[in-house]
């Protein structure tokens, strides 16, 4: 299931600046992280967004949640920005955040199928490109996500890109994109906001 922004508890009046330009063609793969338990019912789950929305604006100086959709291990999809604004990562991708810490914890078979269902009604709707391709948040940025466990389910799936790791160029250098994607620190640094680190930022909190 769908589970829009007024069924989970969004903040009311809360959009996020740019429009995603598409059609898009990568997809990228993030978690929660720091030790984060991995949320198995819509109630469970909907606590967590409004968490995970309640830091990105509050701690992280963010307009919004940082990724496009969200999938709880109940199998259901969370509506974050969705399919017309861009993440936070780069406005030319489409991010996908598991619900949980997956270095720790096991995706859930209904979690990979309900990406792969996500995904597929993206490509029906022109704003994933045909030939899209998935790739890991650490493809791109110098990290640990999407966890280990997770990172691994990923890299079977057809789509999977092996960008970015050891023998293959940067994700997008195709298209132009940055070695390093992340919008997120480019904004603070023109907003002359100072990085935060791990010890002062809250426990349940999107990598």
């Amino acid at each position: 299931l769908i589970i829009d922004r007024s069924n989970w508890g969004s903040q009311e009046g809360i959009k996020a600046p740019l429009p995603l330009e598409r059609p898009v063609s990568y997809v990228i793969i993030t978690h929660v992280g720091l030790a984060s338990k991995p949320c198995t019912d819509v109630y469970q789950c909907s606590n967590k967004m409004r968490v995970l929305q309640d830091a990105a604006i509050g701690e992280r100086h963010l307009p919004d949640l940082p990724s496009n959709f969200y999938i709880g291990a109940d199998g259901n999809v969370y509506v974050g920005r969705g399919w017309t604004i861009a993440n936070s990562y780069h406005n030319r991708t489409v991010s996908v955040c598991f619900l949980g810490d997956y270095n720790r914890y096991e995706p859930a078979d209904e979690q990979i199928s309900a990406l792969q269902h996500l995904l597929t009604y993206g490509v029906v709707q022109d704003v994933l490109d045909k030939s899209y391709r998935i790739v890991g948040r650490r493809q791109t940025k110098q990290t640990t996500s999407p966890g280990d466990k997770l990172y691994t389910k990923i890299m079977h799936l057809a789509r999977w890109n092996p960008c970015g790791t050891e023998g293959y160029t940067h994700c997008g250098a195709e298209l132009g994109y940055p070695t390093v994607w992340d919008e997120e620190a480019i904004h603070n640094e023109r907003m002359g906001i100072k990085p935060h680190y791990i010890h002062q930022r809250v426990v349940n909190e999107e990598e």
